[in-house]
């Protein structure tokens, strides 16, 4: 039975695990394949720049504790290519089976009596013919590069192999070092290319170890921008036999890492704040590394933002390891502490955040595009949330009669102007209004008329709605350009339907969720001044008099009358209505044949005419109150 897991998109060779082997032997195995198929995984999905090398000491593919050689193709082999031509690779059982393919050879276990330099595993460049053994990389022009390998020749314990360390796939160009060795270590020697095509300044060592030839050095590469095979070619093997020698191990290349801003960001007052970040590409040795950002733009300090130091001049620590710029691991937060939120309307801002070089630590250089335009300078925009709604509302007649009809009269306004800094819509609303029917009204109608880019709710731009009853909903209502923009206006048809109380009608409106009523206005942004809460809400009162409600009585004394005799009559005038008399009262009586009016008596009472009277009261009959006329009569005999 065998385990078998995905590498570079294939069967990891090919590293089939037997299940015969002890379990801490397959659990190694199986993560060192799988760590190698996600490493190479997310440089590829990601679409990211490569910066980093892996696999340098041909760890993979493992023949476990197998002492062997075998030949495989080059895509069962993390990290590395060859210009080996396609031929049928050799086995190393269990573990790895014979495919066909571009071959690298490796050797495993110290086979034929070789110990790798270091780990388990080393390479042969020339497997069934001299080759080359490359890596591709992103390069930048003017970067230093460090380096080391070892070398080891196979045949000659007198005569070395040669190898050659080369950027690029050119022959003769772009040579950093060639390697000479035995098969014991000495005779040995390094020739030092310090400036060959786009290497330069080049500087190289040589010591042994174990019969391995250890090189080192450093390079600036002078070439342009841009993915470069990184690699080591067989130039000559001892005895002339091209399917053997050159073996290779413990390669290490180092890159200083790739660092830019990941783009530009925003951040509305008030709101969740996610910070601004550096995309780290590359390693970072021992130790760490600090970027330092400054922080410039229209946006200030302690009253805009704050940090973490204190200042425009912020640090980011980044730990040692390896990024590859894929992940959320590869992200570090720009230290700016907070965003603060004012109630000042006013433009939107923006802070301008530049990477600093730092030539030998790390590089300012694109992580998504080789060669592209880094992001080394990157803009915060803080979003103004501060508006200021405001609505209005009139009564055409504060003291309607009961039953009648009334209009009023509402408004609403965004009192804002626009910001002249994008997003340009900052300062828009959809803002709650809303006019509640109190007791005693009813709304028959009401129609909305939109002006300067507003709507209605439910309407159009600029449109206009007609209903009934409760106004309730949310108005689009844009800032203006240096001034109040949209506007809505409702005129509300009424009736009055209790009388005798005040009756208030209030409107409201609200700001949306995320904007804030602002207080002021910055210096230097053109924009009404604000209300405030104040101006969030309006009421009109009316109150309608009740109508009074009047009966009259007549008595007369003494009863029946005598002829020639005096007599009278009691008028009693009753107000039982809820309200109170206003105005002149008249009362008529025409008295009956023989009987004349000799005087008339009650206060604020007058009366005209003997017979035909017209009588008048000029006072007021409160509610439940009444008024008594006396009229004096002659009975005729």
């Amino acid at each position: 039975m065998y385990l078998q897991v995905a590498l570079r998109g294939q069967p990891c060779a090919e590293v089939r695990i037997r299940s015969s082997f002890p379990t801490t032997w397959r659990a190694r195995l199986l993560r060192l394949c799988v760590a190698a198929t996600l490493v190479l995984g997310t440089m590829q999905a990601g679409a990211q720049v490569q910066r980093g090398f892996i696999n340098l000491g041909f760890e993979l593919p493992t023949a476990g504790a197998s002492v062997c050689y075998f030949q495989v193709p080059s895509s069962t082999v993390p990290g590395w290519e060859t210009t080996h031509p396609s031929a049928g690779g050799t086995a190393c059982a269990p573990n790895i089976p014979a495919a066909t393919g571009p071959l690298i050879e490796i050797w495993s276990n110290g086979f034929n009596g070789i110990p790798p330099r270091q780990g388990t595993q080393f390479a042969e460049l020339n497997a069934q013919q001299a080759s080359r053994l490359f890596q591709n990389v992103c390069l930048v022009p003017g970067e230093t590069i460090d380096w080391t390998f070892s070398h080891r020749g196979r045949q000659s314990a007198t005569t070395g192999d040669v190898a050659e360390f080369r950027i690029g796939t050119t022959a003769g160009s772009n040579r950093v070092a060639q390697a000479l060795d035995s098969n014991v270590g000495s005779p040995g020697s390094v020739t030092c290319f310090p400036n060959d095509g786009s290497v330069t300044a080049g500087t190289c060592a040589r010591s042994t170890t174990n019969g391995w030839g250890d090189y080192s050095g450093s390079f600036t590469w002078n070439g342009a921008a841009g993915v470069q095979a990184v690699g080591f070619e067989a130039i000559s093997s001892a005895g002339g036999n091209d399917s053997l020698g050159n073996f290779l191990d413990n390669v290490q290349v180092t890159l200083r890492p790739f660092v830019e801003l990941t783009g530009n960001t925003s951040v509305t007052e008030g709101a969740a704040f996610t910070k601004p970040q550096i995309r780290v590409i590359g390693t970072v040795p021992a130790g760490g590394m600090n970027v330092q950002v400054v922080l410039s733009g229209t946006a200030t300090l302690t009253s805009d933002y704050t940090t973490a130091s204190g200042t425009n001049t912020v640090t980011i620590a980044v730990p040692a390891g390896f990024y590859d710029g894929t992940t959320a691991a590869s992200q570090f937060d720009v230290p700016i502490t907070a965003i603060l939120d004012d109630a000042v309307i006013e433009n939107n801002e923006t802070i301008l955040m530049t990477v600093q070089p730092s030539a030998g630590v790390y590089l300012l250089a694109s992580t998504t595009a080789c060669g592209g335009v880094p992001n080394a300078t990157a803009s915060l925009t803080i979003v103004d949330n501060d508006i200021d709604l405001a609505t209005t509302k009139s009564v055409n007649n504060p003291t309607p009669t009961l039953g009648s009809s009334v209009q009023y009269t509402v408004t609403y306004k965004n009192n804002t102007a626009k910001p002249t800094v994008a997003p340009l819509t900052a300062h828009d609303a959809l803002a709650p209004i809303a006019d509640a029917v109190p007791a005693g009204l009813t709304f028959t109608a009401w129609t909305c008329t939109a002006s300067n880019g507003a709507s209605c709710p439910g309407g159009a731009v600029n449109g206009t709605v007609n209903g009934s009853g409760t106004i309730s909903g949310n108005a689009n209502l844009p800032a203006g350009s240096g001034a109040a923009g949209g506007s809505l206006t409702y005129v509300i048809t009424a009736t009055v339907d209790t009388c005798g109380s005040a009756i208030v009608n209030t409107t409201t409106i609200t700001n949306p969720a995320g904007f804030a009523e602002g207080t002021s206005v910055q210096a230097g942004f053109t924009s009404p001044a604000p209300g405030g809460i104040a101006n969030n809400s309006a009421s009109a009162t009316l109150t309608a008099p009740c109508p009074p409600q009047l009966t009259v009585t007549k008595t007369s004394t003494p009863n029946p009358f005598t002829v020639g005799q005096s007599a009278l009559y009691t008028i009693t005038v009753a107000n039982t209505g809820a309200g109170p008399t206003a105005g002149n009262i008249t009362l008529t009586d025409t008295l009956p044949t023989g009987i004349t009016l000799t005087s008339a008596t009650g206060t604020n009472w007058s009366c005209t005419g003997t017979t035909a009277l017209s009588c008048t009261f000029t006072g007021t009959i409160a509610a439940g109150s009444n008024t008594v006329l006396t009229l004096n009569v002659t009975v005729a005999a």
